[in-house]
């Protein structure tokens, strides 16, 4: 099955529910047809369309089961940035504790 990347605004377990949803819809298949195939209780799917919490497997074998991939790579991006430039300010303060102990 081709993978379909969704994008939305913000990350959110709503955000991915209803992109679950959708596309689960799409496909033709009912939380029964999809309850059956990945072995996952209806009433867990349920909670997933709802943005409720699950297990991080169950939502991985779902997005599987409907051909979904989560995109980090924005978010993963700005985290990267933010913590080497954490970094680069740790190593700054240590040189200058350093610069500062030899006066």
């Amino acid at each position: 099955m081709k993978r379909v990347f969704m994008r939305f605004d913000a990350l959110t377990p709503q955000a991915i529910g209803e992109a679950i949803r959708l596309r689960r819809k799409a496909l033709g298949n009912t939380l029964d047809d999809l309850a059956e195939a990945s072995g996952i209780s209806k009433r867990t799917l349920i909670k997933l369309e709802q943005g409720e919490d699950v297990r991080f497997s169950t939502l991985t074998t779902v997005l599987s089961w409907l051909g979904l991939s989560l995109d980090f790579s924005t978010a993963s991006k700005k985290v990267l940035e933010a913590a080497e430039h954490d970094k680069l300010k740790d190593v700054r303060r240590e040189e200058v504790a350093d610069d500062a102990q030899w006066f």
